[in-house]
């Protein structure tokens, strides 16, 4: 292989080849050194991947390369001092005693007593690489910068015609050329300093004359998420949402990735369609940033963009003052940053585990035992014909071995807390469960839910007044009586379902 282009002495004194090749070719010739150069990021690869396939607005500088001209001084006929780059200074051609790869140069007068370098000489170098070091590992060629591009190009096919630019930095083979080598691409990803998201965006978001709407709402260049962040902008200054102030100090890219969250987790659709529902949901997480010190203080993005989300996607605060709770609880304000979609997904698997199980709190003993086995029937009749199906397990608390010095009180108290739906049953009057249905509802008023987490049974036996026996606090609430146990079985799996807002098949 071959490749050509200008060849100067650039910046510090380091001979440099500059030109254009495909990026197929450059991926083919080059490796990345994963001694000191990071891994491949899979994020960033996936977006690399989703600019080159624009290749309408689609530029990025050069890939930089460097090359060590190896040299073996105890070869026979090797010249002694030989130094590979200062002969190429000369404009002398040199060639590796040890690999084969070659450089040499062609002058050519520049034109023109305008020409900005019109005293010296234009060189053409070429660089040429045995067609055998492309089956070698390491490949020839080290990647200093444009790691993520080339690589894009060794996995698809259809990004290996693009033509890039390129710099080649000749090095010689010594100690001093090697540390040269790595101490460039230090500098080169450590010195400078991107514009960050927010400056980006701004030149984006902010100039709607260059980039009017339907330009953003373009998915090879932008995006919805762009579109409906310039949208949703003018929602969360400081002046209509001040509580939310310290953690949307980069509004611009707090709502690109807000957008970008709602979008994929299908909260959304790409459209403007629920944009008002968001904006809506703005002031009521406000609100609640407002009357948590620890939030208020915080700039959590995150947490911010969770928070948003299922305000969002639930309307009956089902999951929005739980995940609250979830968050108090466990200090989480206390983060500095964290993945919106990986608390959204720790959250729900914990909150969907609880919301599945049914606390039973009833008298065991031989005589009712028909009675729980009956509730068991009701909840597997659920599990075998709801869609979709959801996983809901009885727990039966006399059944449940602690195996450390917890209380049987304690126990049952825990249990009714992180259980999704109690099922009591009130035919023997037993203290205990009286206490657990009232512990239950005085969870239900601290946390500002409705009384509607438990299902009260009673069986009617013949001659019995079971009025009398129900305690007088829990009459007016609504129970399932039965005579038959049948009767119970199948009214409480229609109670079930309706809890669960669950379907029939």
């Amino acid at each position: 292989m071959i490749l050509r282009g200008l060849m100067d002495q650039s910046l510090g004194g380091f001979v440099c080849i500059r030109g254009y090749a495909p990026m197929g070719e450059l991926a083919r010739i080059s490796h990345a050194d994963l001694d000191y150069q990071r891994e491949l990021i899979k994020t960033h690869c996936e977006t690399v991947i989703r600019f080159l396939r624009n290749r309408r607005n689609l530029f990025f500088p050069e890939v930089i390369l460097s090359c060590l001209l190896s040299y073996d001084f105890d070869k026979r006929g090797a010249v002694s001092g030989l130094n590979a780059i200062a002969e190429i200074l000369k404009g002398k051609k040199f060639k590796s005693n040890v690999n084969g790869i070659s450089v040499s140069i062609r002058e050519m007068a520049y034109q023109g007593r305008d020409d900005v370098r019109a005293a010296s000489k234009l060189k053409l170098g070429s660089l040429v690489i045995p067609k055998k070091l492309e089956r070698l590992s390491p490949l020839p060629l080290f990647r200093i910068d444009g790691n993520h591009r080339l690589s894009a190009a060794d996995q698809e096919a259809e990004f290996r015609d693009i033509v890039a630019p390129f710099c080649v930095i000749l090095f010689g083979s010594g100690d001093e050329d090697r540390r040269n080598s790595k101490t460039i691409f230090h500098n080169i990803n450590s010195k400078t300093i991107p514009l960050t998201s927010e400056e980006n965006l701004r030149i984006i978001l902010d100039d709607t004359t260059l980039f009017p709407d339907e330009a953003l709402k373009e998915p090879t260049s932008f995006g919805w998420s762009f579109l409906l962040a310039r949208r949703a902008k003018p929602a969360i200054e400081t002046a209509a949402v001040p509580a939310l102030k310290d953690v949307l100090n980069h509004p611009r890219t707090a709502l690109v990735d807000l957008f970008k969250l709602l979008i994929e987790k299908k909260a959304i659709p790409k459209s403007a369609a629920r944009l008002p529902d968001v904006q809506a949901c703005f002031k009521k997480v406000e609100a609640i940033y407002a009357g948590d010190e620890d939030l208020g203080t915080k700039h959590c993005l995150g947490l911010f963009h969770a928070f948003v989300y299922f305000c969002l996607t639930d309307p009956k605060k089902k999951m929005l003052k739980p995940f609250r709770q979830w968050v108090s609880g466990n200090r989480l304000a206390a983060l500095k940053e964290t993945d919106a979609h990986a608390l959204i997904e720790i959250f729900e698997s914990i909150h969907t585990a609880k919301a599945r199980t049914v606390f039973v709190s009833m008298q065991f003993g031989d005589e009712t035992d028909d009675t729980y086995d009956t509730i068991k029937r009701a909840v597997n009749a659920v599990n075998a014909e709801a869609r979709p199906k959801i996983k809901i397990e009885p727990l039966r608390i006399d059944k449940v071995n602690k195996g450390h010095s917890y209380t049987i009180t304690d126990a049952i108290l825990t249990a009714i807390e992180e259980s999704g739906l109690l099922i009591a049953d009130l035919t023997h009057a037993n203290p205990n469960v009286y206490h657990e249905v009232g512990y239950m509802m005085g969870l239900n008023r601290g946390k500002g839910l409705k009384q509607e987490n438990f299902i009260l049974v009673a069986k009617e036996d013949a001659g019995s007044n079971l009025d009398k026996k129900v305690g007088f606090n829990l009459r007016g609430v609504s129970q399932i009586r039965f005579k038959k146990l049948s009767d119970l079985e199948t009214n409480l799996s229609k109670h079930i379902r309706k809890y669960y807002e669950l379907g029939d098949e």
